[in-house]
Order: structure tokens, then sequence, then C-alpha cells
């Protein structure tokens, strides 16, 4: 018997996401030990819902998450689909989303509930660079102009203003890493 192998079973067992508890105790015998372990099982989950999902289509987000109908219910899980939704939105241009998530009981299983807050759409109007001495300053908005112009700073960076072949989401983790370009 080594107890560091078995602490690791417990842990194992207990991050699998099939059991909301792992108990365990040990009764020794003459020459040998006895090891009890009580599990309760999680339920499956039975539906997953999506409240005020209008932006985005809900296969798309399905598509990716980890928990599934009459998969186990997981609360790392839960967290991480919470997030991917948060990071579809923010791709769309959804800055400000903010989602929840419920978990009802059902009469076959959990039901998980996603709660989407949208949340307005930002599109990026305009660009302005303003300390540059080594190029020529240039307003950059929508404009036929700009399918054509070769400005060197712009050209640099992949945040672009909307306008007819350009969406110009505002998308945070991309302006953070023109920012460091």
């Amino acid at each position: 018997f080594s107890a560091e192998v078995f602490e690791g079973d417990i842990r194992r067992l207990s991050e699998s996401g099939f059991f909301t508890k792992v108990n365990w105790s040990t009764e020794t015998v003459p020459d040998w030990i006895k090891i009890i372990i009580t599990v309760e099982e999680t339920q499956n989950i039975q539906e997953i819902n999506f409240e005020g999902l209008k932006a985005i289509s809900r296969a798309l987000i399905e598509k990716d998450m980890k928990l599934k109908v009459d998969g186990p219910l997981n609360s790392a899980d839960l967290k991480n689909d919470q997030n991917l939704i948060i990071q579809k939105y923010k791709e769309s241009g959804y800055a400000f989303v903010e989602v929840s998530s419920r978990v009802d009981n059902g009469t076959k299983g959990q039901m998980v509930n996603f709660i989407v807050r949208e949340g307005p759409s930002v599109q990026v109007k305009e660009i302005i660079f303003n300390g540059n001495t080594s190029f020529p300053y240039q307003r950059v908005w929508w404009g036929v102009w700009l399918l054509f112009s070769s400005d060197p700073l712009m050209d640099t960076i992949t945040t672009h203003p909307h306008h007819w072949y350009s969406s110009g989401y505002y998308q945070e983790n991309e302006l953070y890493l023109d920012i460091e370009r």
C-alpha cells in the first residue's frame, strides 16, 4: 500500500467530474488494510439552454463546448464554457458581454442555463496616430482610399476601422497586440 498512490487515485476520482463527493476510510485488519471509497455520482446533463443568445448562433457555441447533453456536469467545464461564450461574443465585437450560468434540477438530470447579456456591438470608427514623426499624419477612417493607401503604420496593426470591406469590430486582445507591435 502506497499512501501517495492512493491520494493520487482519490484526487483523480474527484477531478473526473463523475462524482460530486468522494470520501474514503480505512479499516486495519491483520495483515492487510481494507479501503472503503464512498462516492456520490453527479447527475448527467439533461438539457443545455441559452437565454439572451441573439447575435451568435447556438451551433457556433455548442461545437466547442466541453459540456454535453447526457455528459457529467463539472464545475470547471461550466466555467470554461462561460468563458468560451464570452470569447465568441468578443470576437464578434461585443466587448461588454456578460455571461452567467444557473444549474437547475430536472426530472432526469441537471438543466444548465447560460444567461447572456450581450451589450452593444462595438466597432472602431476611426484610428488616429499621435506622436509619430517618421510617417506622414493620416487620419484613418472608412473610405475607398484606404484600399489603395500604403500607410506603414496601418500596415503594422490588425485593428481596422469599420467600412464596407472590414467589420471593424473592437477586439480588446487584438488592440493589446497592436500596442505591443
